[in-house]
């Protein structure tokens, strides 16, 4: 009985030691599992950036403003998977200018608003990284950038005026 009792002691003391700390599972479950959704947003913000810039270079000024309003839903379902000192100032003022962009019925001012939004949605990508190759472009005419999946440079601010005006200054890569 003494054995019995020595061993279930034994048994008892090395799970002990070896178990895993409490919540311990869950929190690699969740870690990952936030880093997944976290990419899988940053996906549809690009996705939907993407799509905004398109219909700005089309000069479709109602596409334009769809594409704000799903790039504001999109950032903010990133924010909420993000750490907070990384969204905080970049992903708020994209998001600010993401709002513009769907609330604007004018392409001038969604253009203006573009400006920002690149800017701001630039720096957040390039602390946050990005899954995609994606092309920062800057049109010297405009004195602005614009993120573009494209080596191609298909202008935003001028659209068919002067749809290749512009160059490549920097390529992020996942």
């Amino acid at each position: 009985m003494k054995k019995i009792l020595l061993a279930f002691g034994f048994i008892s003391i090395t799970s002990l030691a070896m178990a895993t700390p409490p919540g311990a599972a869950n929190s690699y479950f969740s870690t990952h599992y936030t880093y997944t959704n976290a990419t899988l947003d940053a996906n549809s913000v690009v996705k939907a950036y993407l799509s905004l810039k398109d219909a700005l270079v089309a000069g479709q000024k109602s596409q334009a403003a769809e594409a704000g309003k799903r790039l504001a839903t999109a950032l903010t379902s990133w924010e909420k998977q993000l750490d907070k000192k990384v969204f905080a100032k970049d992903g708020k003022e994209a998001l600010n200018k993401a709002v513009a962009i769907g609330n604007a019925t004018d392409i001038t001012a969604q253009r203006t608003s573009f400006k920002d939004l690149s800017t701001h949605l630039y720096a957040l990508l390039k602390t946050s990284g990005t899954t995609t190759t994606l092309y920062w472009d800057y049109c010297p005419m405009a004195k602005a950038n614009w993120l573009s999946d494209k080596k191609e440079i298909e202008n935003p601010y001028y659209g068919k005026t002067m749809l290749n005006c512009g160059s490549v200054k920097e390529t992020l890569e996942p």
